[in-house]
């Protein structure tokens, strides 16, 4: 027998899934999207009008179900199809379609065919959840330091602020500069990279990981708040000492005062040479006067 082929359109998407008949699938649909799931019939159009065809059906067990037995959807026979539940509603041939699937519509759908063509009947179950994406307190991602007031060593970096990791949740990560991940702690919708007595210097990243579900349900009005926040330590493996791009330019000034304050110096004694060999030779008057 030829592999089913399940096609299902969700979210304005359509994406086709081949199957051979027992077989499973997972798809996902975000939270409180408007667009409907789609259930199309996932076996060839040949065995429904084949004189050994018996019956289609469409069943539903929910996720948190503790019971064995499903729900049936729609049942399809010779000359007749029935939907058997007033929310759902016939799609193309013998496909279902749901206008707003909520949190009681997770679980798994499958659909049988019997038939005396084969000894056993076959299906395609189809396990769909709904993704929540993660939300933030903040405006975006913020970086911010704890720094040991004794050696003033950066010994944490933090990210965040989460207010809600998602469902499934994401994962938010500490990247170094080489682009390696670094173990880290969640807390308070933060997370913590506790930092070593040695590390490189250079630019650490905090981001979200890919590739995480729930991310791809974030509206796309609010991905610019989730781009990736940057964190840089300027100071040598062992020894660091972060600075902000401020601290820069207060080192910089602190630089060039330096200078000019040694140069201020140098002039002052050159001139106190120059005036005391001039007194002496009488360059001012002073000395005829006296004379």
């Amino acid at each position: 027998m030829k592999p089913a082929v399940l096609l299902i359109v969700l979210q304005m998407t359509v994406i086709f899934f081949n199957f051979s008949e027992g077989k499973e699938m997972t798809i996902r649909h975000c939270k409180d999207s408007d667009q409907p799931l789609q259930l199309v019939d996932p076996f060839p159009a040949g065995e429904h009008s084949s004189d050994k065809f018996i019956s289609m059906v469409w069943s539903f067990r929910a996720a948190q179900s503790t019971s064995k037995n499903s729900t049936k959807l729609m049942t399809a026979i010779p000359g007749l199809v029935k939907v058997d539940r007033p929310r759902w509603s016939k799609y193309q041939h013998w496909g279902l379609q749901l206008s707003r699937p909520t949190l009681k519509d997770v679980g798994t759908y499958s659909a049988t065919m019997a038939s005396t063509a084969y000894t056993k009947g076959q299906y395609v179950d189809v396990h769909f959840s709904i993704v929540a994406p993660p939300t933030l307190k903040t405006d975006k991602l913020v970086v911010g330091s704890e720094v040991n007031p004794v050696t003033d060593k950066v010994v944490n970096l933090t990210c965040g602020q989460l207010d809600h990791l998602g469902t499934p949740p994401v994962e938010l990560v500490w990247k170094t500069p080489n682009g390696s991940l670094l173990n880290n702690t969640f807390k308070d919708g933060k997370i913590m990279l506790e930092l070593g007595d040695k590390y490189a210097e250079g630019k650490y990243t905090c981001e979200l990981k890919d590739p995480a579900t729930a991310t791809k349900c974030i509206p796309e009005s609010e991905r610019d708040r989730w781009l990736p926040a940057e964190y840089t330590i300027y100071s040598k493996v062992g020894a660091p000492t972060p600075k902000s791009p401020n601290d820069n330019g207060h080192s910089m000034f602190k630089f060039y005062a330096g200078i000019g304050c040694v140069g201020l110096l140098i002039l002052a004694a050159a001139t106190g040479l120059v005036t005391t060999y001039r007194l002496k030779r009488g360059d001012f008057g002073i000395g005829n006067a006296l004379a």
